[in-house]
């Protein structure tokens, strides 16, 4: 029906018509994914756990910079468990737009995501989070 509608009011070959129809439904699905990586994975919600809160108010750490350091999806594979119960854990490394050197520790569950803690690699900070 639509091939027959878009050739009669713009006398396009069935080729050319086919061609735009493809492009039209390949654009569609491309812009569907809102939430997710380079990589094409879905980040499910965050868990901020209140080790990585107290870790981020020290360190000066936002939740924009700790999104931006997992979608620029560089794991540290030494510093990962991709075997750790009950959820595994990655070490996401990047530099943020505030120019920090940052290490994010996520435990990947089921649903959700949880922050553990976060690292600025080039500063120290004295932080008290017991």
């Amino acid at each position: 029906m639509i091939q027959c509608i878009i050739h009669r009011h713009f006398k396009l070959p069935f080729s050319l018509t086919a061609l735009a129809f493809a492009f039209i439904l390949t654009a569609c699905q491309s812009n569907s994914s809102t939430n997710s990586t380079s990589n094409g994975a879905n980040i499910p919600p965050l868990i901020y756990t209140k080790h990585a809160k107290c870790r981020m108010a020290c360190r000066h750490i936002n939740e924009e910079e700790i999104k931006e350091i997992i979608t620029e999806n560089h794991i540290n594979e030494r510093k990962s468990n991709g075997g750790g119960k009950p959820c595994p854990t990655f070490a996401y490394e990047g530099y943020s737009n505030e120019h920090q050197h940052l290490r994010i520790v996520i435990a990947k569950c089921e649903n959700t995501w949880k922050v553990v803690t976060c690292i600025d690699l080039s500063n120290e900070f004295e932080c008290d989070c017991h």
